[in-house]
Formats: C-alpha cells, sequence, structure tokens
C-alpha cells in the first residue's frame, strides 16, 4: 500500500514478470556482480595451502606445489643470503663500534665552522662588519667547496687505485685540530674592516666539512656497515652539540663568562679524541664488512656464471668438470708446442723449405686456419724461446715509434718485423726464429688459456679498458716521438695530449650507473642542505633582530641573545635527528621537504619583516623554526645516504660522491644568492 507522499520510481519488467523499483533491481545488480566478482577471486587463486586459507575454500587442493617451485624458492632466499651477507647488512654492529664510529665523526666535521657560528653574537658586537659578518662567513665558506672538493676529485681519479681512505680521514681529523689552534690565537685579527684572519679560517673548516660528505660517506657506504653512516653523522652533530653546550656554558647575553680564545682552545681538546679512536678503529679493523672484497667477488663470480648458464642454455657443471676441461686443453697445447718443436729441430738447416715448413707449422699450431680458426685448442706461451729482436740491431728512429696491432689478415701471414717500417739491417734476416707469434687479445678461447681460467666478469673488465690504456700509451709514446724528432709528431702528441685532457675530463664529471634511480633522492639533499645552513645562517641574525624591533634601525640591541639560544638548541635538535635516524630510519623524505619548506618560509617572513614580530610569541616562533628545520636536516641526510646504498649496491661509493657533489654545487649557488641579497640591502635592518 503506497502512501500519499510517496513516490515511485519507473517500473522494470524483469523475466518473471514481476514489478519492483529501480532502487531494488539496482541492488540486486550488485549483489550479483558481488557474487561473480568472489567467484572469479576464488577460481583465480592458487591451490596452495595459503592462498586456500586466505579465500576460505574448504575444497582440496587440485594439485599439490611443485617440488621444482620448492627448489627455486629455496635457491633465491639462498642467494639473497649471500648477497646480505657479503655486503654486511646481515651482520649486527656492537654498542662499542658504534660508539666509536661515533667518536670518529667528531673530527671530519663541522664542528670548527659550527664553532665560529656560535661566536658570531660576540664577532658582531667587536668586529668592524657588524650583521653583515654572518654572510661574508657563509660566502668564505662556500667558497672551499668548488676549490677543494673539485681538488680531491682530480687527486682521487688519477690514482691508480684510488686514494686511501683511513689516510684523508685522518688528514681531515688533523687539519680540524690545527684550525681550531689557529682560531684561539687569530680571531681578534682585522684589517681593513675585515677579519682576514677569521674568513680564512672559515674557509679552510669549510672545505673540511664538505668533504665530509665527499670522502667519508662514500667510504663507509663501500666498506663499512650502513648503520655506521647514520653513528658518523651522529658523531659530527654530536661534536656540533657539545659546541653549543661550551657556548651554553659562555653564556648568552652580554655578560660573558670567558673570551672565544678559551672557546676554541677547549674545542681543540676536544678534537684531540677523534685521532686516538682513528688509530683503534684502523690497528682493530672494527665495523669493516667480514671478508667484504673476497664474499662480494665471490657471489658476483656466482651471479656471473649463473647469467651465462641460463642464457646460453648450457647445463649445470660442477668445478671438477671446468677443471677437468682446462687441464686438457693444457695437455694438447703443450702437446702442439712439442710437435712444433719436433718439425723445428728436423728442419732445421733446411733454408727457406724449412722456414716454410716450420711457418705453416705455427699457423697450424695457433689454431689460425681458416676452418678450424676457434676449434684449434690454442698453445700456451713458449717461454724457452730466446727474445725475437736480435741485440745487435740499432734502435729505430723516433719518428718510427708507434704501436702496431695485427690486423686479422696480418694473423695469418705474420709480418716478420715488430714495426710495419723496419730497420735497414733486418731487411735480409728472415730466419724462421724472428717471426712474431701472432697476437690474440681478442680471442676469448686464448685468453681462457693465457690467464688460467679466469672468471668472465675479470676478462670483460679488462677488455673494456685495454683499448683506453693503448689510447694512453699511443699518445705518450707520440709526445716523446714529437718531442725527439719535432715536425709532424710535435702535433700529432699535442692533439693526443688534448684528447687524454677531455677523456679525464669526461670521465671525472660523468655521473656513475644508476644515477637516474637516485638523483631525485640528490635533489631534496641539497634542498634540505641548502635551507638548513647556507639560508639559516644568512637570514637568522635577521629574524632575531626584528623580533625585538619592527622598523626602526636600534644599533644598541642585535637580538644576539636570541639568535645564540636559536643556534645553540638547533645543534641539539641536529643531534637529536642524527641519533633517531639509526634507529628509525625512514624513506618518507617528499613530507620531511615541506615541512622544512614551511618552517624556511615562516623564518624568512620574520627576516623580511613583513609583519610586526616584535611581540612577546615572535622570539620563541623564531628559536622554534631553526630548530625544526636543523632536526629535520640531521634525521633526513644519513636516511638518504643509507637508502642510496640499498638502491644500488654496486655503485654505492659513486652515487654517494656524485650526491655529495650534487649538495655542494646548490649550496654554492644558493649561498650567493643570500649574499647579494643581503649586500644589496633587500635585506636589513
Amino acid at each position: 500500500m503506497r502512501t500519499p507522499g510517496s513516490r515511485r520510481s519507473p517500473v522494470l519488467v524483469d523475466d518473471e514478470d514481476e514489478s519492483m523499483t529501480k532502487e531494488e533491481h539496482l541492488a540486486r545488480r550488485r549483489e550479483e556482480r558481488k557474487i561473480r566478482r568472489e567467484k572469479k577471486k576464488r577460481l583465480s587463486m592458487s591451490s596452495t595451502p595459503i592462498s586456500e586459507a586466505l579465500s576460505f575454500s574448504p575444497t582440496p587442493p587440485s594439485r599439490p606445489s611443485s617440488r621444482r617451485a620448492e627448489r627455486e624458492a629455496l635457491e633465491r632466499q639462498r642467494v639473497e643470503e649471500e648477497r646480505r651477507k657479503a655486503s654486511g647488512e646481515a651482520d649486527g654492529v656492537t654498542w662499542g663500534t658504534f660508539m666509536m664510529f661515533v667518536v670518529l665523526g667528531m673530527g671530519p666535521g663541522w664542528v670548527v665552522d659550527n664553532g665560529l657560528y656560535i661566536e658570531i653574537p660576540w664577532f658582531q658586537d667587536t668586529q668592524p662588519e657588524g650583521l653583515a659578518f654572518a654572510s661574508r662567513l657563509t660566502i668564505c665558506g662556500i667558497l672551499a667547496l668548488p676549490t677543494l672538493i673539485p681538488l680531491y676529485l682530480l687527486i682521487n681519479s688519477l690514482a691508480s687505485r684510488g686514494m686511501l681512505h683511513l689516510s684523508v680521514v685522518g688528514a681531515l681529523c688533523f687539519t680540524e685540530c690545527a684550525l681550531a689552534f689557529l682560531a684561539a690565537l687569530l680571531w681578534p685579527v682585522h684589517a681593513g674592516g675585515l677579519s682576514i684572519c677569521t674568513y680564512i679560517i672559515g674557509y679552510f673548516a669549510a672545505g673540511v666539512g664538505g668533504l665530509q660528505t665527499v670522502a667519508v660517506l662514500p667510504w663507509l657506504s663501500k666498506e663499512c656497515n650502513p648503520c655506521l653512516i647514520s653513528a658518523v653523522m651522529t658523531g659530527s652533530n654530536l661534536g656540533t652539540l657539545l659546541t653549543a653546550f661550551l657556548g651554553l656554558a659562555q653564556g648568552p647575553g652580554k655578560a660573558k663568562r670567558f673570551t672565544p680564545t678559551t672557546f676554541f682552545f677547549a674545542l681543540f681538546g676536544m678534537l684531540s679524541m677523534p685521532i686516538i679512536s682513528l688509530h683503534h678503529i684502523a690497528d682493530s679493523r672494527i665495523g669493516r664488512r667480514p671478508d667484504r672484497t673476497r664474499a662480494w667477488q665471490r657471489y658476483r663470480r656466482h651471479e656471473a656464471r649463473r647469467a651465462i648458464r641460463v642464457f646460453s642454455g648450457s647445463p649445470r657443471r660442477n668445478r671438477n668438470d671446468r677443471k677437468d676441461d682446462e687441464w686438457d686443453d693444457a695437455k694438447e697445447s703443450k702437446r702442439a708446442i712439442l710437435d712444433r718443436d719436433d718439425g723445428r729441430d728436423s728442419t732445421r738447416g733446411g733454408g727457406r723449405a724449412g722456414g716454410e715448413t716450420k711457418r705453416a707449422s705455427r699457423r697450424a699450431a695457433w689454431g689460425r686456419d681458416n676452418d678450424r680458426q676457434y676449434h684449434q685448442p690454442l698453445p700456451l706461451p713458449d717461454l724457452s724461446r730466446p727474445h725475437p729482436l736480435r741485440p745487435a740491431a740499432a734502435p729505430p728512429s723516433p719518428s718510427q715509434i708507434s704501436l702496431h696491432r695485427l690486423s686479422p689478415s696480418d694473423r695469418n701471414h705474420p709480418h716478420p718485423h715488430p714495426h710495419p717500417h723496419p730497420h735497414p739491417d733486418h731487411h735480409h734476416h728472415h730466419h724462421p726464429d724472428h717471426l712474431h707469434p701472432p697476437r690474440h687479445g681478442h680471442d676469448e678461447e686464448a685468453e681462457r688459456m693465457e690467464i688460467g681460467g679466469e672468471d668472465v666478469e675479470a676478462r670483460a673488465s679488462r677488455d673494456s679498458t685495454r683499448p683506453v690504456l693503448e689510447g694512453h700509451a699511443r699518445g705518450a709514446m707520440e709526445v716523446v716521438a714529437g718531442a725527439a724528432g719535432g715536425g709532424e709528431g710535435d702535433r700529432v702528441g699535442v692533439r693526443h695530449g688534448r684528447r687524454m685532457g677531455m677523456a679525464l675530463l669526461c670521465r671525472c664529471i660523468s655521473p656513475p650507473e644508476g644515477w637516474r634511480k637516485v638523483r631525485h633522492l640528490a635533489a631534496i639533499n641539497a634542498f634540505i642542505q641548502l635551507i638548513s645552513w647556507s639560508m639559516v645562517r644568512a637570514l637568522a641574525p635577521f629574524a632575531a633582530y626584528h623580533t625585538k624591533h619592527h622598523h626602526k634601525a636600534h644599533s644598541e640591541d642585535l637580538g644576539s641573545d636570541i639568535l645564540e639560544l636559536a643556534i645553540e638548541i638547533s645543534y641539539i635538535a641536529l643531534a637529536t635527528g642524527s641519533f633517531f635516524s639509526a634507529v628509525y630510519p625512514t624513506t618518507y623524505f617528499k613530507a620531511a621537504t615541506l615541512l622544512c619548506t614551511g618552517f624556511f618560509v615562516l623564518l624568512a617572513t620574520m627576516a623580511a619583516d613583513f609583519g610586526d614580530w616584535s611581540k612577546s610569541q615572535g622570539a620563541p616562533l623564531m628559536v622554534m623554526c631553526v630548530c625544526v628545520i636543523r632536526l629535520i636536516d640531521g634525521y633526513t641526510q644519513p636516511c638518504i645516504f643509507r637508502h642510496i646504498g640499498e638502491i644500488e649496491p654496486d655503485h654505492r661509493e659513486e652515487l654517494s660522491r656524485w650526491v655529495a657533489v650534487t649538495q655542494t654545487i646548490v649550496n654554492f649557488l644558493g649561498a650567493w644568492v643570500v649574499f647579494a641579497l643581503v649586500e644589496t640591502g633587500n635585506i636589513a635592518s
């Protein structure tokens, strides 16, 4: 029975000629779709016990799980465990090792640089620069990054195996101690309205801090446990925290308990502790990955062999089969050498016919016949034969020095001389002993016989570097030839020298493999570091000033007590963030970037004097902005470097170094922008 106020939807007729409303029809359709989805889900799930428990199906499995799938799952689990064990991720770190690296982190860091900024309120009152002292000291520190860091990268790339990491860390620790000692003696010196000595100390102190991310963190990523990255960063921020406590003991405000000389001498005593810690780490080798190099190379060789076996479809072979095959090839090669020696003895003194017979036997023994080029076993090097060059022959002229590589046609008909233009004394010496065995640098089977079964990865790396080395050698020899003979050789040598320089430059500036996967992390790290250090250091003095004075110039009170309190509490937040990054690492980097940007915008508003911040809530808000920005910086930077090692374990050192270089470039450009704003009067009191 319909009520008078109710409305009826259009009538629909189903298969049974029953009337229903539109709402009832849609509800029925939804129920049918739900039943179909559940049925499809039940039929699509595999019939393993876990899937049956998820689908709540009482029916027995249609087929059991295969043993092959179980073996493959166990194999994948075993390979993953080997990778984790070889990389050091599965090994824990004791608290003693963690604290030892924490003490080490206080040395190669920003302790002296941050100490200079803690003393900025004193310097603003005593030095002739006034409020502009902070921005000028920031510029001096930024200038060290594009000068000292590229010099280190160039020396590291020119070294054959790179610089010794422990030596670099030790040099940074000693330099930090020396800078603290010099700052205690030379901070009052100024000339021409500039604090020259303080700026020079700030230049080298910032260089040491920049080399922490370029040299120290990549070394930790490569050779130490990933957790120790957070330990070193915690130690670096702990050193800054102790510096802040020392500044609090000095007394914020006008009444100072001791001078900056006492302050920097106390830092000098504190910075001697990392040297002792480094000596203990170098002797006991704590914190390193257990047998890292050997285990990792063994894992990589296993992966390379497995990939080649899967790609070629060949059956799995054990180590004994490979050794037997190599031993059989060696015996056949030795037999070929003995047969060749017998032919030489039988044809000795036979003239040209004997030489031709010997040349034919040599080509057959080296497997250079057209039909059997890759099927004939290659001989082992015959070291008992004399060197083919005659000692009485005159040396070639400098213009004839070149590197000659045999073409495929020369391998079948080897030239009797080592260079295309032989010396005149060699024209009539066609004795077979002067024949050179053909070079087989690009024959894989020959190289395997020559090096005795070297693994595929090492062979590939050697083959890839051979053209580069030969190009460098060719350029060097032509440079020598040009210097000796002049003329065309000189121009050729200069041209090759330029090519070598361009190749070296391209190798230094080319990003490593896997850079596309981590470049967003590099951008986030550079942005947060730019805000936390370059921007905050330059804008915080003006923000502290405007929390006391609004649109008025007051030369007596510059807000030094608020600035000093904000800097020292922010260092506590910085160390706290680094410690929590070791305990609770995260990957929410975009959210941290947005939070840091919001507080920086508020701080920039205070520095530009937009609004009246001279009331009671202005000073606490300014201190909170600086502290939150430093807390985010201390928490995200170690997490970013750890996450880079998880994304690309094979290239973690190169990628970490490139992330640090990106951070350096961005900080350099940003500091100049802030310096221009301060010096042009756009941000002023």
